[in-house]
């Protein structure tokens, strides 16, 4: 028998028994919370690039750790968006166009966290809605640490399109 730990199970150990020839294993069931911030990247910070999108998951992972108590990684954060990278990154810039990109400039920043079971994503909403100045306080310090000033921080609620209902 092996024994495997699969990542992203909000830190539950789940031990699968791989059986020869079998094609089914068990793993853990995620919840998806999905929130929002609203920011300014400082001039010169290039919001549109993966050092800033890496960043963005250690620092929302991070927040969330902080606020709710529960372990959270970057790997935890399933996806960032940020609204004002939506064109293509490899179409190239006039100089104006360029230099208008490095101004500070305000954005949303969408993101979708997988956590273990209903009750840590509602956890997670309660913390968020009592804590967000601590959550976008820890968001800025991470950020910083990362070398990325962000400002003017405005965290939305969580939410889940799945049910919560125990």
């Amino acid at each position: 028998m092996a024994r495997y730990h699969l990542a992203g199970c909000r830190g539950l150990a789940v031990v699968l028994a791989a059986v020869v020839g079998s094609r089914s294993l068990l793993g853990c069931f995620a919840v998806t919370v999905s929130g929002s911030l609203e920011a300014t990247f400082q001039n010169g910070i290039v919001a549109c690039d993966t050092t800033t999108e890496l960043a963005l998951q250690a620092s929302i992972a991070s927040a969330l750790t902080e606020i709710t108590g529960t372990s959270y990684s970057s790997g935890d954060v399933s996806s960032v968006a940020v609204n004002i990278c939506s064109r293509r990154l490899d179409q190239t810039d006039s100089e104006e166009e360029a230099l208008r990109r490095l101004a500070a400039i305000g954005a949303t920043v969408s993101y979708d966290v997988a956590v273990a079971t209903a009750s840590f994503a509602l956890e997670a909403m309660s913390a968020l809605a009592s804590s967000p100045a601590a959550f976008a306080a820890e968001v800025g310090a991470r950020m910083g640490a990362a070398s990325i000033a962000l400002f003017n921080i405005v965290v939305g609620p969580l939410s889940s399109s799945e049910s919560l209902a125990f």
